[in-house]
């Protein structure tokens, strides 16, 4: 008898699939253009990043706005208030993030020069061989630096929490000064010199 019922189907599906979102293409675009972001801007801490990324979630909450949100249908709407809470939700982590970064400053305030190395690379800009040594050599002394002034006794000791997140972000600030390190050493024979 299954058989019967089944056999006797005409294999028309369209009621079975929904018309196109208008939504849809809109998360599309904007999961693309995280992608590109975030490989393009590598270095996770850099404010060049905070700032683009801050800057998409702005244009897409943007672009939501222009929708008519009573002439979408049921799903669709859905679909808004969703994408809508999260651009929203990510705008305040970014902030959020931004905050504590700023909060971990003073214990690594050689986080810029990285993330600007890290930033030029990706840029693909030329790089000049005797700068590099400079700021490399620069950087080097600002470690030391704040190191020295950790380890002093009289020195005012960060708090707890913000002394663990400022090693985790060091070790990201390691990670992203080496992979600019083997970029140009292997790449360019004037940077070795």
């Amino acid at each position: 008898m299954l058989a019967a019922g089944v056999v006797g189907q005409t294999g028309d599906t369209s009621e079975y699939n929904d018309p196109p979102s208008r939504m849809r293409g809109v998360i599309e675009r904007f999961n693309a253009d995280v992608g590109i972001l975030d490989r393009f801007y590598s270095a996770g801490t850099s404010a060049k990043r905070s700032e683009r990324f801050r800057a998409l979630y702005q244009e897409r909450l943007t672009t939501l706005a222009a929708f008519n949100f009573d002439a979408l249908n049921h799903d669709e709407q859905v679909d808004y208030i969703l994408f809508k809470n999260y651009l929203d939700h990510e705008i305040k982590e970014q902030l959020r993030f931004d905050a504590q970064f700023a909060e971990m400053q003073p214990l690594m305030p050689f986080a810029g020069t990285i993330n600007d190395l890290e930033d030029t690379r990706r840029r693909l800009e030329p790089i000049d061989p005797a700068r590099s040594a400079a700021t490399l050599n620069e950087l080097a002394k600002q470690i030391t630096a704040v190191q020295k002034g950790i380890d002093d006794p009289k020195a005012a000791k960060p708090k707890r929490t913000v002394a663990n997140r400022a090693a985790r972000t060091v070790g990201d600030l390691r990670t992203t000064l080496r992979r600019w390190y083997t970029f140009h050493t292997g790449y360019d024979p004037v940077f070795s010199w």
